[in-house]
């Protein structure tokens, strides 16, 4: 279906596929403008225990996240008495950049368009530069690719896994074919990938992606995205499909 024809209703049924605390702002926003917020998590991440980690260094010249997650797991590390260091922090994505202002004090550099090339054109790292990736076990290899072909030294060890949320898949396919459904909001190429494996219609939704890599997950399986959020944003979810909601 050619992108963009998905006709809305007045009060569109419009499942949240993030794990249920992270749904509750956008949630709480579509019911207050006349929509219906269905909870079907399709994933949920659990972060490594620290201590089963191993660094290559204790200080590094760049700290490079694409996951607030991945701070987190920082965050608990910090507590250890090996906590690595780092000259400067570079994140992709807004929500990620604020989790490292608020918790971790620190003041990222956040790219435009919020990708790994953008991010890693930016870092304009030097040859020799040691960076550490905190990435999760479903990371693409974008970010560390391209800064190893810069010349980088990267550790990107995995401290998240991600994993398929059985129960929230099997709500969301029960939903989309009893027609209980209109929009989906996917906000990851995990959660893409977790929908169709479970054999959810996606195709049959106006499907909102939060970002580039979202959908270039949603095309490569043959899915035209009702709309990306700009800027890739809970807010600019909201943003979306209230343009939608009211077309």
């Amino acid at each position: 279906m050619p992108e963009g024809t998905h006709k809305p209703p007045q009060a569109p049924r419009i499942a949240l596929t993030r794990e249920t605390a992270d749904n509750a702002w956008l949630a709480q926003q579509l019911a207050a403008q006349g929509a219906q917020p269905l909870s079907c998590p399709l994933l949920h991440v659990a972060l490594l225990d620290p201590a089963s980690v191993d660094l290559q260094r204790g200080h590094y010249d760049w700290l490079a996240a694409t996951s607030r997650r991945a701070l987190a797991w920082l965050d608990w590390r910090r507590g250890m008495a090996n906590a690595p260091r780092f000259d400067h922090c570079a994140c992709v994505g807004t929500a990620t950049a604020q989790y490292a202002r608020a918790v971790l004090k620190l003041e990222p550099l956040v790219a435009t368009p919020h990708t790994a090339k953008a991010l890693a054109t930016a870092m304009a790292v030097a040859p020799g530069a040691t960076v550490l990736f905190l990435r999760g076990n479903l990371a693409r290899e974008d970010l560390p690719a391209l800064l190893r072909q810069a010349g980088a030294q990267v550790d990107d060890p995995v401290v998240y896994e991600t994993r398929a949320d059985a129960t929230g898949v099997a709500r969301l396919k029960t939903l989309a074919l009893q027609g209980e459904l209109d929009a989906v909001v996917l906000a990851s190429p995990s959660a893409v990938e977790f929908a169709l494996a479970g054999q959810v219609p996606l195709a049959n939704l106006a499907c909102f992606s939060i970002g580039p890599s979202t959908t270039d997950a949603l095309k490569a399986a043959g899915i035209a995205p009702q709309a990306q959020a700009e800027p890739h944003t809970a807010q600019g979810l909201l943003q979306a499909i209230m343009k939608w909601k009211q077309a």
